[in-house]
């Protein structure tokens, strides 16, 4: 909002000043002087362009004011700023559209329960792990690249993160609109599956835990590895079985605890045969 407004204001010195300087060079020019004859006297024709100069000096040191106000790069630097807002906005319209599936999936279930009505929260701690360098890549071109090996060691294993982003890269959660009220040192340049655990933790005490004691049922609608954080923390699961297990996409899985919130069962809604099907297309994708 501070760039709009220092725009603004920056747009109409520049026009005032123009005006002014139009019409000083106009008073001064021999052809105009014909028309000074409604002018009572040369003293009066003195004060007028000294009144002009003044209005000149004016604005000018305003526009200086308002180049200092904005940075050592002055208009330049509000320039730069305006078009880095432009690009976020751009970047945040992106993500809402990576975003909408997900959206969708969790809106289904609620139109199909009739519960539209039930409030709907967002965390950034339920996104996705962040693939550091990696992220946005071509699995195929980067195994080319590294070795499947090595790719494989970044994407399936519990503590070994992949190469983080580097200062200035466009894909640091930085540049995401989303990430703008995060702490800047909580923000992932990349993360392993324990890193995504330890980020997700959180918001599971804060958030969920407390509606779980009011007795009410939560839908969480989220990625593959920040659910497999939920699913270790709840199970219990050894680094090594954890790495190990796929999640079907799109088959809800349900959890029923006891009031301590101990597991009384879980099972996946849907077909076995399915759920075995759509959890090996997952493993296949790891690969």
């Amino acid at each position: 909002m501070l760039e709009v407004i220092l725009g603004v204001c920056l747009i109409l010195s520049l026009v005032i000043l123009g005006w002014l300087n139009s019409k000083l060079s106009a008073l001064k020019n021999i052809q105009y002087r014909e028309s000074l004859e409604r002018v009572e006297s040369q003293e009066a024709y003195e004060n007028l362009l000294f009144s002009i100069e003044r209005e000149k000096e004016g604005v000018a040191s305003t526009i200086e004011n308002l180049q200092n106000h904005v940075g050592k790069d002055g208009i330049e630097g509000l320039t730069g700023q305006t078009k880095t807002l432009l690009e976020q906005q751009k970047n945040l319209m992106d993500n809402i559209k990576g975003m909408e599936p997900f959206i969708k999936t969790a809106e289904s279930f609620m139109d199909k329960m009739d519960l539209m009505w039930v409030p709907v929260h967002r965390s950034w701690r339920l996104n996705e792990r962040h693939y550091g360098a990696l992220q946005g890549l071509n699995k195929k071109e980067t195994a080319a690249i590294h070795g499947a090996d090595q790719v494989k060691l970044w994407r399936r294993s519990y503590d070994i993160p992949p190469p983080s982003l580097n200062e200035g890269d466009e894909r640091l959660p930085d540049n995401d609109p989303r990430y703008a009220l995060i702490p800047p040192i909580e923000r992932p340049r990349a993360e392993s599956l324990s890193n995504t655990v330890n980020r997700f933790l959180p918001y599971w005490e804060d958030s969920i835990v407390p509606s779980l004691k009011l007795k009410k049922n939560i839908i969480i609608c989220a990625h593959g590895n920040s659910l497999r954080a939920l699913i270790k923390y709840l199970d219990n699961m050894s680094e090594e079985a954890i790495v190990e297990l796929n999640i079907p996409t799109g088959i809800p899985l349900i959890y029923e605890l006891n009031d301590d919130l101990t597991i009384k069962t879980h099972y996946y809604l849907g077909d076995s045969e399915i759920v075995k099907k759509a959890a090996k297309t997952i493993e296949e994708q790891g690969k």
